[in-house]
């Protein structure tokens, strides 16, 4: 199985670049949607989750630069966006234009999402241990992601705080609030969301030897042996 090298997190904060590559229009001006990203990050994520970005528009990505990409159609069953590293070991998130239109969702909502979970766990590797034994993919938006709310107009995804990861907390209590937009959030395994039900999910890695991989039943719940990749954005079932 071929692995890839991280090239990111060297020092100083990412520059994103976001490249619209799909012939299918997006449903919203890339340059508003791009600053009501920033506006997010700057207002709501950073106090929050402590990680800032510069982002801005471009058709060519420097080699050390992060990147948002829009392509038309998912490479990815049920996919309507995820994040990945490229060849060159750079974080970059895929957001699939057709298809999120398809069914029946923003692009702005798919992008925001990517966007966000790509900041925090860029690598796609990173997991929380709940009481039980049980891990969970350290996604952000995944819990929420059937809620969003507006900035400048624009509908952006909503997130988990810091605190819905962390069992320790007694349940109810003011150190854990669920969501930015205030939306109740719990992790895949318990919230039966239909979108991720015995879904076929490919790891990153088993995509690159071109294997796929089955879902756990527990969805989102499994053990490390189990990795499979939750760095996506579905389509509701």
């Amino acid at each position: 199985m071929t692995t890839r090298a991280a090239a990111f997190n060297q020092g100083q904060f990412p520059t994103i670049a976001f490249v619209n590559l799909a012939n299918t229009p997006l449903g919203v001006d890339l340059d508003k949607l791009v600053a009501a990203l920033a506006k997010q990050l700057q207002q709501d994520f950073v106090p929050i989750w402590g990680y800032p970005a510069k982002l801005y528009v471009t058709q060519n990505a420097k080699p050390d630069e992060w990147q948002v990409v829009f392509l038309n159609d998912a490479d990815a069953a049920n996919a309507l966006g995820y994040h990945d590293l490229t060849k060159n070991g750079q974080p970059i998130s895929k957001v699939f234009v057709k298809t999120t239109i398809s069914a029946g969702e923003k692009v702005s909502v798919t992008a925001s999402h990517e966007l966000l979970e790509m900041l925090i766990d860029p690598g796609a590797q990173l997991w929380a241990q709940s009481s039980d034994g049980k891990f969970y993919a350290y996604e952000m938006c995944d819990a929420v992601e059937a809620a969003e709310y507006l900035i400048d107009g624009i509908a952006v995804s909503d997130f988990v705080y810091p605190s819905f990861f962390e069992s320790w907390h007694k349940p109810g209590s003011v150190a854990v609030r669920s969501s930015q937009a205030g939306q109740p959030a719990v992790p895949d395994s318990e919230a039966g969301l239909p979108d991720r039900q015995q879904r076929q999910v490919v790891d990153r890695d088993l995509r690159l030897a071109g294997q796929g991989a089955p879902f756990p039943p527990a969805r989102g719940a499994h053990d490390a042996s189990q990795r499979i990749s939750q760095g996506r954005r579905g389509a509701p079932g």
